[in-house]
């Protein structure tokens, strides 16, 4: 039985993103985890789990949620140096040059079916965005229960998958009013903030009032953007539901150039 989990965004943003989420060695059994994405550089997602305590030889597997090059640069360079698999949809692994050529260390699934990796169990769901078959995860142990989700442009009935989770990973991208007055083209504003782009602050509040629960302890805001947000809105945003709950949930953000707190599930 795993008594405590472990939770840590490495890093998060347009430069790359990457979660990890474990169980210490107790001295009793090593420690395993698994990373949700491998967006930053191989080396850096291994110094960056070195400085949380984690032997890279700990991660069991990398979790893909889409092809997009921060969501993926460090995947296959894990998978070749340190062997650590794969796992992605078929779309994903096709859409993803850098997947199809690592055909030994893919372990493919069907959105929305659930798998084990370890004393894990996964379970991806399917999301809005610009690539061919976008998930976010549940990763559940048999105390805990984790749910992340970034990189999509509306709320769809398959997010209910997250729902009585002890800690929440969610995206709260851009603020609409830097967004419209920032530095992007017009398309790429459009894409953003569209039905397959990314969740404004308001939105991610929205999510993650149909998420509360007495259970949830932890939540984190992710993939906020450096140009069209800035981090006391995100945080203001999501504080303001959180106490309409009455409840004690940790708050804490996800940045491109620091890890982040790293949040114990006991």
């Amino acid at each position: 039985m795993i008594i405590e989990l472990r939770v840590c965004l490495l890093g998060s943003g347009s430069g790359g993103n990457t979660a990890y989420i474990g169980h210490p060695d107790n001295g009793k059994k090593e420690g395993e985890g698994v990373l949700i994405d491998a967006g930053l550089p191989a080396g850096q997602i291994v110094s960056r789990l070195r400085a949380i305590q984690v032997d890279i030889r700990q991660i069991k597997a990398v979790l893909i949620t889409h092809e997009h090059h921060d969501h993926l640069h460090g995947a296959g360079p894990l998978a070749l140096k340190y062997n650590i698999p794969i796992y992605a949809n078929e779309e994903t692994r096709r859409a993803a040059k850098s997947l199809r050529k690592l055909p030994m260390s893919i372990h493919l699934f069907e959105t929305g079916s659930s798998f084990s990796v370890g004393p894990f169990q996964i379970h991806p769901f399917p999301i809005s965005h610009d690539a061919a078959d976008p998930v976010g995860y549940t990763v559940q142990t048999d105390r805990h229960k984790v749910g992340m989700v970034t990189d999509l442009g509306c709320l769809t009935p398959s997010l209910d998958a997250m729902k009585e989770c002890d800690l929440l990973i969610l995206e709260s991208n851009y603020d609409p009013h830097l967004l419209l007055n920032g530095p992007y083209p017009l398309h790429i504003k459009k894409r953003v903030a569209g039905d397959r782009g990314h969740l404004s602050n308001e939105d991610s509040s929205t999510l993650l009032r149909s998420l509360l629960h007495p259970k949830l302890r932890t939540l984190f805001l992710a993939h906020l953007s450096w140009k069209n947000n800035l981090p006391h809105l995100a945080y203001q945003a999501a504080e303001s539901v959180l106490k309409e709950t009455g409840d004690a949930v940790q708050l804490h953000l996800g940045w491109q150039d620091f890890i982040s707190p790293v949040a114990t599930l006991a």
